[in-house]
Parts: C-alpha cells; sequence; structure tokens
C-alpha cells in the first residue's frame, strides 16, 4: 500500500506526472522549473533544475519523513558520476565484483577477448531427448542463471555492448549445456577486461539554452 499512497499524493496533491516509458518516473514543471523523480520503492532521487529541485524537497518533507544523503553518487547500485566537461557517466562496480568473486577463478586463465561473444553466434535449445548433449549439472545451471541475470543487470544501466549476448544466453536459462557456459564465461572475461567502460551521457545545450539528449533505439516493440 506504501506505493499506491506515495504516487497518490506525488500526483493528486503535487502535480507530478507519471511518464508513460516508465511508472517509476515521474516529471513536474513549475515557476522554478522542471524537476524529474526516479523512484524504486522507498528509494527515490530528484534531478532537473536546481530551484525546482529544492522546492520538490520542500513539498515532500511536508508530507513524508525522507532523509536526503545530497549530491546523487549511487542509485540502487549504480554509479553516478558528474563530470566538468557536462557530461555524466553510470558505471555498476559492486557488480563486478560480484562476478570477480563468484567467477574470477574460472576465467582467470581465459585469453582476452575484444568482443563479449563469438561473430554470427547463435544459441540454440537442443533437444532435450537428446542423451549426447552435455547439459548442465543442477548447480551449474543456477550459476549460469546468476550469470547471465548478472550481466542482464550491467546492460540495463551501464553495457549496453552486451546487450545481444545477454539476449543470446537468456535463451537456455531452463537448461543450459556446457556450451552455453562457454559463451557465458567468455561475456563475463569480456566485461571483467573491459569494466573502465563506462555509460556516457553528454547532453547537447542549444543556443536557447535547451537542453537535448539524443538516444537511439532499433528496437519497433512490434515483434
Amino acid at each position: 500500500q506504501w506505493w499506491k499512497k506515495f504516487m497518490k499524493v506525488l500526483e493528486q496533491e503535487l502535480a507530478f506526472i507519471r511518464a508513460q516509458i516508465d511508472p517509476c518516473l515521474l516529471y513536474r514543471t513549475t515557476k522554478e522549473g522542471t524537476v524529474l523523480l526516479l523512484c524504486y520503492v522507498d528509494d527515490g532521487c530528484l534531478y532537473g533544475d536546481q530551484a525546482a529541485i529544492d522546492k520538490a524537497k520542500e513539498d515532500l518533507e511536508k508530507k513524508f519523513s525522507i532523509k536526503k544523503v545530497g549530491q546523487l553518487q549511487e542509485y540502487i547500485g549504480v554509479t553516478v558520476k558528474e563530470h566538468t566537461d557536462g557530461t555524466m557517466t553510470q558505471s555498476q562496480p559492486d557488480i563486478m565484483a560480484k562476478l570477480q568473486r563468484y567467477f574470477g577463478a574460472d576465467v582467470e586463465h581465459m585469453r582476452q577477448y575484444e568482443t563479449p561473444m563469438a561473430a554470427h553466434r547463435t544459441v540454440m535449445r537442443p533437444d532435450t531427448e537428446d542423451q549426447d548433449v552435455d547439459w548442465l549439472s543442477k548447480q551449474d545451471q543456477s550459476k549460469y542463471r546468476s550469470g547471465v541475470g548478472s550481466l542482464n543487470y550491467l546492460v540495463k544501466h551501464s553495457r549496453p555492448d552486451i546487450s545481444n549476448t545477454v539476449r543470446e544466453l537468456s535463451k537456455v536459462l531452463d537448461r543450459a549445456t556446457q556450451e552455453n557456459m562457454k559463451d557465458l564465461l567468455r561475456g563475463i572475461k569480456f566485461v571483467l577486461n573491459t569494466q573502465d567502460l563506462e555509460l556516457k551521457i553528454k547532453p547537447y545545450v542549444m543556443k536557447d539554452g535547451t537542453v537535448v539528449i539524443n538516444a537511439w533505439c532499433d528496437s519497433d516493440y512490434a515483434g
């Protein structure tokens, strides 16, 4: 019920509008400017014009007991850095540390790869009745799912470059083979070797002061 109450207050009493693209993203434009509110359960962050941010915090404090932690540096496992040239970068060192902890010994002696998966590689589901298939044990299957899950979380917030690899690996989360595990370890080896890469966001400021962020997507959401 907390979420329903929180959304009701934000939308009906504080005039926030929920974004159509994500139910956890809200925004409000007032005389102070525009502020964006991102909320995950009871963790929230504000971004926008400073005066609008200050007014939003003031309004929220009248309705809820909130804890202010200052400038945004980390949010739900994502490290956020603002740079002097106006860019922002996002990385996930905690996920990298988890991958190193659970898979470090498995990938330690593997050679370095320039790509997370071989070119034109497609994961196919074998016939479950085929006795010659080298299936993973239940323990290794659980480890496989954990590894793919960690890579998927990286895709969402800081490493879109491995999205195709994760899509292929996700085809066999219920039953994978030793060959699939090799593909997973290659992907993990790649991200561990390139963990200095970050997602870079650089707004373009137009002559009238309008801030624009260009983004591209090749999904048509239709199939």
